[in-house]
C-alpha cells in the first residue's frame, strides 16, 4: 500500500512524500512501535526511532540444536556402521568356513 496524501478535517491536504518524512520525523505519530523487553522491563519503541536491532542468541536454542545436530550425527554413525559390519560379516563368512 502507497501512501498518496492525507487530508484533514479542514481539507488541508499533505502529499504522501511530505506525510512519509513527517511520519520518519515522528512528527505525525504512528501505531509502529516495536516492544522491548528487557529482565524486568517492557517498553514500547516508535519504528522511527530504532536504528538497528541486535539480539543476543537465548541459552536454550544452542542445547536444542546442538542436541539434535549431535543425535542426527549419532543415527548416521550408527547406521553406517551396521551397514558396514554386516557387509563385513558376510565377506568374512565367504571366505572363512568352519574346519578350514
Amino acid at each position: 500500500m502507497d501512501l498518496t496524501s492525507i487530508i484533514d478535517r479542514q481539507g488541508n491536504t499533505v502529499s504522501g512524500e511530505a506525510a512519509r518524512q513527517l511520519i520518519s520525523e515522528g512528527k505525525i505519530p504512528v501505531l509502529s512501535t516495536i516492544l522491548v523487553k528487557r529482565e524486568f522491563e517492557k517498553t514500547h519503541v516508535a519504528m522511527n526511532k530504532i536504528l538497528q536491532i541486535h539480539q543476543r542468541a537465548g541459552k536454550k536454542n544452542g542445547i536444542r540444536h546442538g542436541l539434535l545436530i549431535g543425535a542426527t550425527i549419532d543415527v548416521a554413525v550408527l547406521v553406517t556402521l551396521a551397514f558396514i559390519s554386516e557387509r563385513v560379516l558376510d565377506v568374512i563368512q565367504g571366505f572363512w568356513t568352519p574346519g578350514n
